[in-house]
């Protein structure tokens, strides 16, 4: 699980970033994360209804306020869900990949964890990804 955001996010579709999953065994899982799919822009623009992600394997992390010269702005993290295609490996190394567009990926996070445990927007509505 990975935990993102992205500044100046692209159009729907485009790369903001990759990960590169690097296993001892010299096996390498490369795993686009999509603007609008799996990340979105970290302001949210007023009036913006679509809060998280359009992807089944990512969803909307955490808002909550930062600040825009002398103003408040709502700021937002997703996380996405990338399946290890090699579950009998060590992932070694990780790389993060710029597509080199106006797009900058953000990770803060990385974690290891059971498939199957990220809960869709849906499931658990906005308000509880704010508390989490």
């Amino acid at each position: 699980y990975i935990v993102h955001t992205a500044f100046y996010a692209g159009e729907s579709g485009e790369p903001a970033f990759e990960v590169v999953l690097n296993y001892t065994e010299g096996e390498k899982q490369t795993e686009a994360i999509l603007c609008g799919e799996d990340t979105l822009d970290w302001y949210v623009k007023e009036g913006e209804e679509e809060l998280g992600p359009s992807a089944k394997r990512s969803t909307l992390a955490w808002t909550g306020t930062g600040k825009s010269g002398m103003r408040d702005q709502t700021v937002r993290f997703c996380i996405t869900a990338i399946d290890n295609k090699y579950l009998d490996r060590v992932v070694e190394t990780i790389d993060l990949v710029s597509p080199k567009n106006q797009t900058a990926g953000c990770i803060i996070a990385i974690t290891v964890g059971k498939k199957g445990l990220l809960k869709p927007m849906a499931e658990k509505g906005p308000e509880q990804a704010k508390e989490e």
